[in-house]
């Protein structure tokens, strides 16, 4: 799918929408951008829309799916309705497998890691030898870079131990700052208020 431009390159190409790339190199395909054309019934010739409703003039909400409109045979379809059907009821299917999947002592940092070449998300790979991070976009990002998860989780606990220690001691030191401003103007308080009592006939 090298040469087949993403729908991010695409638009840009197109009608020049500034669509925001994940990376410079651009044209990388991944598993959700096929899931969402997959899924997406525009391919079978219906229009949808109202999928967006304005909040404010500068905020926008995603509707819910049954607020949606549709209209069917609104231009030609380049996939057969009844095998995008099919591909619906595989998908289906397959969530409901994921869903009873439960994964063991799960790492906290999966979802969170990602690749410092291409800036797609790393997926976690379990064997029975070791287990590790590694880059998913594999040729299309050519770095093929792997991250042992046990190093990978004994950096990020050091890190934040240091980092809580850092804000520990930040907070000591501007309480202790507040803390002397505080007692600064209580002092000038009572030398005014002693001021002003040894004035007073």
């Amino acid at each position: 799918m090298e040469s087949i431009p993403t729908p991010g390159v695409y638009k840009n190409r197109k009608i020049n929408a500034n669509y925001e790339l994940k990376n410079g190199k651009g044209n990388l395909w991944d598993a959700s951008q096929v899931s969402v054309i997959i899924q997406n019934e525009v391919y079978i010739g219906i229009f949808i829309g109202r999928k967006l409703s304005m909040v404010r003039p500068w905020e926008r909400k995603r509707n819910e799916e049954s607020e949606y409109v549709k209209i069917e045979r609104h231009h030609e379809s380049i996939v057969a309705e009844e095998l995008f059907r099919e591909a619906q009821k595989a998908i289906k299917v397959r969530k409901k497998r994921e869903m009873y999947k439960k994964e063991e002592n799960p790492s906290p940092l999966k979802g969170k890691v990602k690749c410092g070449c291409c800036g797609y998300g790393m997926s976690l790979k379990r064997t029975v030898k070791r287990q590790y991070y590694y880059c998913r976009m594999g040729s299309g990002c050519g770095s093929y870079l792997k991250i042992g998860l046990e190093p990978l989780e004994k950096w990020f606990g050091g890190y934040c131990k240091s980092w809580r220690r850092h804000t520990m001691k930040k907070r000591k030191r501007t309480r202790a700052k507040d803390t002397d401003i505080i007692s600064g103007f209580q002092d000038e308080r009572a030398k005014a208020d002693s001021g002003n009592t040894g004035g007073t006939l």
